[in-house]
């Protein structure tokens, strides 16, 4: 009997560099944390994997790579042989009772690297089975097979809400003038070789990687950060920024370690638009920007934050750095990693900000509470931040390398503290947008 061959399909040099950057001790994976208000129905849920992948088939393909030092051919490939609900995984860890408890074994499994011989994800659930506390649920996949936004789309695949409308549908188109785009390119090649001939940074949230990631997280009113965002005329993205750089210096302080005076983060930004709905891969690239020094007020911060993001918008850099990474991605595999931890070394951490749903949804009909992001560390790194709104509040997380940054809850602490400060410095008539329990009051 005659067997037709597997279907093979070629693989972008960009998604391939994720799998040439992986390591026991920098795995390149993300990761969205669910907080659900109780146990679903596993043998459903596996059902909908199996299901989703007819619309993203790359999740029932494995990555073939053959042996090459300089530019070895990869593919990708059916996996006829794996029943995808084997990678949907149940355990039952009695005795978790909230957010904070769901987040240490979900941390725990984040750590645990995926077979690159498999499927690129896995997604596990855990909790306590007798329906009492909450239960929480991980889906991981491979840089290689998608970026957070295409990991988003594949959730909103497999749960149930109203208003279900792809977020890559909602991004307008991009375009521009050929003639911008080539100056723009020249400018961001410059501006990459002086970051690299910079002298590597030495402080706390750098190091040598250990396989370790613990996961931290907090979260709080999304009208806060409308409050703030409107009466100080910027970004959402702004404050968040603006928080995150003032976290740091009081983190520096509290635990005596050594800080950048304007640490430069990496923001991942999203080059999809409304054609790429149901498109997995890297869609995005990211930018460098420094945030600003210690001892401005908390205002002042975050209106330098806007200043400095205003200008980086306005400069359209991030297609010059774009080019940047595909340039990085069709070097031999043996040089993509030490070009990414140089200019990893050079930075201090990633952060994230997605987008989701704006109503609730559910998971073979459990409610998800809460929703996460968990970003993959570069290597020399030991922190990233992420920022996911969600059901009408802001999900804050901090992946840690703990071998690196030892005390991720007092940092997520010092941003909830600086959140509460910004806050305070509304005037009474900005509180209108807030009622009493911290949701956006619907008559405003």
């Amino acid at each position: 009997m005659r067997h037709e061959p597997t279907p093979r399909h070629s693989i972008a040099p960009l998604d391939l560099s994720f799998y040439h950057l992986d390591s026991r001790s920098t795995p390149q994976s993300i990761a969205a944390f669910l907080v659900l208000d109780g146990m679903p129905d596993v043998e459903e849920i596996r059902n909908r994997f199996r299901a989703a992948a007819s619309i993203f088939p790359r999740l029932h393909e494995r990555l073939i790579v053959s042996a090459g030092r300089w530019y070895p051919r990869a593919y990708w490939e059916r996996a006829d042989d794996i029943d995808l609900g084997d990678l949907v995984l149940f355990e039952a860890n009695p005795g978790l009772t909230n957010i904070s408890d769901l987040a240490a074994p979900a941390g725990m499994y984040f750590s645990r690297p995926l077979d690159l011989s498999r499927p690129l994800w896995r997604f596990h659930l855990f909790g306590s089975s007798d329906g009492r506390g909450p239960v929480g649920a991980l889906f991981i996949g491979h840089h290689t097979m998608t970026d957070g936004f295409g990991g988003l789309e594949i959730l909103r695949t497999v749960t149930d809400g109203s208003g279900d409308v792809s977020i890559a549908a909602q991004l307008p188109r991009r375009s521009e003038p050929n003639a911008q785009l080539r100056n723009r390119r020249r400018v961001t090649v410059g501006k990459v070789i002086r970051e690299l001939i910079e002298p590597p940074i030495a402080s706390a949230l750098n190091g040598e990687n250990s396989p370790s990631r613990e996961l931290h997280v907090r979260h709080f009113p999304f009208p806060e950060l409308l409050a703030m965002r409107a009466h100080y005329g910027v970004s959402i993205n702004d404050v968040y920024l603006g928080l995150v750089s003032s976290a740091l210096e009081r983190y520096s302080r509290d635990v005596a370690e050594q800080m950048p005076a304007e640490p430069r983060i990496i923001i991942p930004v999203n080059l999809r638009s409304a054609a790429d709905a149901d498109r997995l891969g890297n869609l995005l690239t990211g930018v460098t920007i420094r945030l600003p020094a210690s001892g401005e007020t908390l205002p002042d911060r975050l209106l330098l934050v806007h200043e400095r993001t205003t200008t980086m918008k306005r400069s359209g850099i991030a297609r010059g750095y774009a080019l940047i990474a595909r340039m990085n991605a069709r070097l031999p595999a043996f040089l993509q990693r030490p070009f990414c931890r140089a200019f990893a070394r050079r930075t201090s951490c990633i952060c994230t900000n997605l987008p989701n749903s704006s109503s609730p949804r559910k998971l073979a009909g459990v409610e998800i509470r809460s929703t996460f992001a968990a970003a993959a560390l570069m290597e020399g790194h030991g922190l990233a931040f992420s920022l996911v709104t969600y059901n009408e509040n802001a999900h804050v997380a901090v992946v840690v390398d703990p071998g690196i940054v030892r005390d991720g809850p007092r940092l997520l602490d010092h941003f909830i503290k600086a959140k509460d400060e910004l806050l305070a410095t509304l005037p009474i008539s900005d509180h209108a947008l807030l009622s009493t329990d911290g949701q956006r009051n619907p008559s405003c």
